[in-house]
């Protein structure tokens, strides 16, 4: 079982790599090298975070630090 990347789950959710690409207005191949490196470059992380409801942590936590964890109640 393998786990969806924070660049998988964008893509997924903005509809594929081409809707993804168009919305932030780059072309289709950027994307794929996206994909293919795992995470998104963080000049992006906000524009990719505002389509995709992604947050920039969770994108990039190397630039903006780790995701917060939700403590049980």
């Amino acid at each position: 079982m393998t786990t969806e990347t924070a660049i998988q789950r964008a893509v997924r959710l903005a509809g594929g790599q081409r809707r993804l690409a168009i919305a932030l207005g780059i072309k289709q191949p950027s994307v794929a090298e996206w994909l293919k490196r795992g995470k998104v470059p963080a000049t992006r992380a906000a524009s990719v975070s505002a389509i995709t409801g992604i947050s920039c942590k969770e994108l990039r936590p190397d630039v903006f630090g780790e995701p917060s964890k939700k403590r049980a109640a």
